[in-house]
């Protein structure tokens, strides 16, 4: 995967037809002005989860975090899942299309870069079960990771959790049911060598597998916990 992920950097360095719409592209992203200015920017978003909330020129917290703190410190996520972007996770993870993964982790970054704030001492991508791994036959948390960690200069800590429970498709399902599928799902037998860390993966949704991946980093010894998406759904409509 390291090796096609090299291949499609280089092919791409100069591309040619925009990925979702097939115009010309002007630069070294594979997606056109439109459809870039198309991409719905996260702008007014809970401090805490990001969730989207109505335009408020106020940085206010969503009333799901005031009511129960989430285990994670801040979730960096700045897209709004809709199209063209939508369009594009779910080529990526669904259909393996590396192409669509290799723009989703240059927006992040670029976004990331932005901010211009201390960046983690590593990064955790979102594991997944072996048996759901073996069915797509990739990580899209982890191969999002692996851009990030490369243009950040951050290192990804691959192995240092496992989904040792399989579970359903988060798909599909309500808030409640996301909860309680996703609830001990994680475990980690190391002490973390780092203090920050950011978890990453392609959408957030509920919130909840991060959350819940976040308990269990924070156990082991992580003290400021992000997490970064590529775009956040807005009402679970994932």
């Amino acid at each position: 995967m390291v090796n096609k992920w090299s291949n499609i950097g280089h092919s791409w360095l100069f591309p040619v037809d925009c990925l979702y719409c097939g115009g010309k592209v002007v630069g070294q992203l594979a997606l056109c002005d439109f459809c870039r200015q198309s991409l719905r920017r996260n702008n007014s978003a809970c401090t805490r989860c990001a969730e989207p909330l109505a335009d408020s020129q106020f940085q206010v917290m969503c009333g799901k975090c005031l009511k129960k703190t989430p285990e994670y410190d801040q979730v960096l996520s700045p897209y709004l899942y809709q199209p063209p972007i939508s369009t594009l996770v779910t080529r990526f993870k669904y259909h393996a299309d590396l192409g669509a993964g290799y723009i989703l982790g240059k927006l992040l970054a670029a976004y990331l870069q932005e901010q211009r704030a201390p960046l983690p001492e590593c990064i955790v991508p979102v594991p997944l079960h072996s048996s759901r791994l073996r069915q797509r036959g990739f990580n899209q948390s982890l191969e999002l990771s692996r851009i990030l960690g490369k243009h950040l200069t951050v290192p990804v800590l691959q192995n240092i959790c496992v989904r040792h429970r399989q579970t359903e498709s988060q798909s599909g399902l309500n808030e409640k049911q996301r909860k309680q599928n996703i609830r001990g799902a994680f475990s980690t037998s190391a002490t973390l060598p780092y203090q920050h860390i950011a978890i990453v993966d392609d959408v957030m949704t509920t919130g909840n597998t991060a959350n819940e991946l976040a308990k269990i980093l924070r156990k082991a010894g992580a003290e400021t916990i992000q997490v970064w998406s590529v775009c956040r759904a807005s009402n679970w409509k994932v």
